[in-house]
């Protein structure tokens, strides 16, 4: 597939390769000083399209996406949003564009909706249409009944909410947030999600960070996975699931984990153990290792040692363990 291209609709929610892709980056690279931040960092966003951008903090994400939305100005690399070359015509771009940043901060005096107001004026949104937009947006990201608390009293959850209301506000193609699940509750997460997930239903292109793959996986069409500012995989999560085949688990349930990790640990074909909550021994194999052979000699140690066995299940790695990996292959 061509860079930019999107990718066929179907029953799985993909997106239509009908139009350009919203966003295209070529071998974006920034470095800060001595330190290279982004290294020929290349992906695009197509329409109707949730991208996760993710990976451990410190990877690039933020400078990435400064760039994107044009507050980063010094980088070497091509950038279209839209098809405007970034940063030259970023003013042409800003009325259809929602950013989120990382650690978003208001004027504590305001209320919610007193700051919502001053930023659509800011955005051009006219009267009717802003009164209209401050309610709706409001009632979307569950703040409708804090419209006249000031910000000052709010939760650092809270603050967040309002924070997606504000790139909301205008009602842009498309929306770029980062890091949007940090501070959220458990239900804050949830609600964060289902929105995410209906507003892309709606049309608008999402391109989010975390560093937090549960926050990702369930809503996303692809993911790219950044590690020390070089883009390590581009695709599904299925697709980077399947990319970690090859490694191999195994849970135990023992009477007793902890005695057993250093057993488990010193059998041949055993790259790692650890003890999971819930009385059970997680082991990776090592590459090649026979996963049948391997699980007996750690059975037939425990067993020699006294323990109880109460259950053995092989396990596929979580995508935050694929991730994990992949750092750990970057690594120099």
């Amino acid at each position: 597939m061509t860079e930019g291209a999107s990718e066929s609709a179907g029953a799985d929610g993909r997106p239509n390769l009908e139009d350009e892709a919203v966003v295209v980056a070529r071998s974006l690279s920034k470095r800060f000083g001595e330190r290279v931040a982004l290294q020929n960092v290349s992906f695009s966003l197509n329409p109707r399209e949730v991208l996760g951008y993710v990976g451990p903090n410190g990877a690039g994400k933020t400078t990435t996406l400064r760039i994107l939305v044009g507050t980063e100005t010094d980088f070497a690399g091509e950038l279209s949003v839209h098809s405007r070359p970034m940063p030259r015509r970023r003013e042409e771009v800003y009325g259809r564009l929602g950013y989120m940043p990382q650690g978003v901060a208001f004027g504590g005096w305001r209320t919610a909706g007193e700051t919502l107001r001053l930023l659509g004026r800011l955005s051009g949104l006219e009267p009717k249409r802003l009164e209209r937009r401050v309610a709706e947006t409001l009632e979307l990201v569950g703040l409708a009944d804090e419209a006249r608390t000031r910000v000052s009293a709010f939760s650092g959850g809270m603050v967040q909410r309002l924070g997606l209301a504000q790139a909301i506000l205008h009602e842009p193609g498309l929306l770029v947030l980062d890091e949007p699940f940090n501070h959220l509750d458990p239900a804050g997460r949830v609600h964060l999600k289902r929105l995410l997930s209906e507003l892309n239903a709606r049309g608008v292109a999402i391109l989010f960070s975390s560093h937090i793959l549960a926050d990702v996986e369930a809503i996303v069409h692809r993911l790219v996975v950044l590690q020390r500012g070089k883009v390590r995989f581009t695709g599904t999560p299925a697709e980077l699931s399947e990319n970690a085949a090859g490694a191999q688990e195994v849970e135990i349930g023992c009477s007793d984990p902890e005695a057993g990790l250093t057993l488990a640990a010193a059998v041949p074909g055993v790259a790692s153990a650890r003890a999971e909550n819930g009385g059970a021994l997680r082991l990776a194999l090592e590459a090649g290792a026979a996963p049948e052979e391997v699980t007996t000699r750690v059975l037939s140690a425990l067993i020699a040692a006294g323990q109880s066995i109460h259950h053995v299940r092989p396990m596929a790695p979580g995508l935050e363990e694929v991730v994990a990996r992949l750092g750990e292959e970057a690594a120099p």
